[in-house]
């Protein structure tokens, strides 16, 4: 070992050749920036990776199930609805619901096809038949015209359907399918489209009033023995053509006619239809004498059939059969026109017309 000495005094030693100074230890700190030096580009690379997965999740997972979350918790009204070309497989049918949403969200919805079913028959659901609804863009309100043909694929659940509409105050019918949507420039999705649209129904047809009855001792040419006027009260906002209607009246259990109003349209607000009624007028006149003296007969009405161009519509046939209308038939006013008080009274009516001049009444069969 050897030694000299500095300007100052002092002396300072070499270390010999086979020694060298001892390096000073890395901090974890000074490691992880010399990591991050060398490997930046690898960390940078995870961080797109988990980035580009979060975004991807986002879109498709997050935003269905966003979407999802706003099409379960849209408001749909049914504003007005048209049944009219009834077919035995088809009829024609023009719907105006309204849609209201409380999300911020306005995608564009595309066009799809629903399936309209009853709800009791879920969960395997019976379609009676399916409607295109067609592409709208989702606002906070905004209206959807639905105006096409329908064909019937389940006779049975689509005169459920009608029975269910013409004996309910309110009724409800489900839509189901899949509706493709789009919100600005993220992908297109597809999501479940499953609501309950519920209205007013006819409520039984209640309300219902013959009015302005004449009667003839001798048959029409068709047959027919009795006109009057039929009044219809419709609660409700559809307008459903039926064609041309018979019916069965009754009082109790005995028959005591056939009913036909032809072309029966029947629309929102109160209807008055002309009819005409094959009667069996001695069971009538029995019915006076024995039981009703004023003439007003009790009746109850069981629909018969329905028939357009003479094809029996099924659909609505079966809801006709299923219903059973009751209402008062005053004959009063009738007889006396014709000069006859078979009962001692002349009852009242909301209106009178001449009875043809013929021999004797006839018996007319009740048959249809």
């Amino acid at each position: 070992m050897s030694s000299f000495k500095e300007s100052g005094g002092h002396t300072l030693e070499s270390v010999g050749s086979g020694e060298s100074p001892q390096a000073p230890r890395r901090t974890f700190g000074q490691k992880v920036k010399s990591h991050l030096k060398r490997f930046w580009w690898l960390h940078l690379l995870w961080i797109v990776l988990v980035a580009l997965i979060i975004v991807l999740c986002l879109i498709f997972v997050g935003m269905p199930k966003v979407a999802q979350k706003n099409i379960n918790n849209a408001r749909l009204s049914l504003e007005s609805q048209e049944v009219t070309s009834p077919r035995p497989g088809t009829v024609h049918v023009t719907m105006n619901t309204t849609t209201e949403s409380r999300s911020s969200r306005h995608p564009q919805l595309y066009s799809f096809k629903a399936a309209l079913f009853l709800e009791d028959t879920k969960p395997d659901i019976k379609p009676f038949g399916y409607i295109e609804i067609p592409a709208a863009k989702a606002e906070s309100v905004f209206s959807i015209l639905i105006d096409q043909d329908m064909e019937i694929v389940d006779q049975e659940q689509f005169a459920r359907y009608n029975g269910m509409v013409l004996a309910s105050e309110t009724y409800r019918v489900g839509l189901k399918g899949r509706i493709p949507l789009k919100e600005g420039s993220l992908p297109k999705t597809t999501v479940d489209f499953n609501h309950v649209l519920e209205s007013k129904g006819l409520n039984g047809l209640k309300g219902l009033e013959i009015r302005n009855v004449s009667i003839s001792l001798a048959p029409s040419a068709d047959g027919s023995n009795m006109r009057a006027q039929v009044f219809i009260p419709n609660p409700s906002p559809m307008t459903i053509e039926m064609g041309t209607v018979m019916q069965t009246v009754y009082v109790g259990q005995k028959a005591i006619g056939v009913s036909t109003i032809p072309n029966l349209t029947l629309r929102p607000g109160d209807n008055l239809f002309n009819m005409t009624a094959v009667a069996d007028q001695l069971a009538v006149v029995g019915l006076i004498q024995s039981q009703y003296p004023t003439a007003k007969l009790p009746v109850r009405i069981v629909g018969l059939n329905s028939t357009v161009d003479g094809q029996l519509i099924p659909y609505f046939t079966a809801a006709l059969r299923a219903a059973e209308l009751s209402t008062t038939l005053d004959l009063g006013p009738a007889l006396a026109a014709a000069g006859l008080n078979l009962g001692g009274g002349s009852g009242s009516a909301s209106g009178t017309s001449s009875v043809a001049s013929t021999p004797a009444p006839s018996a007319v069969s009740t048959a249809a």
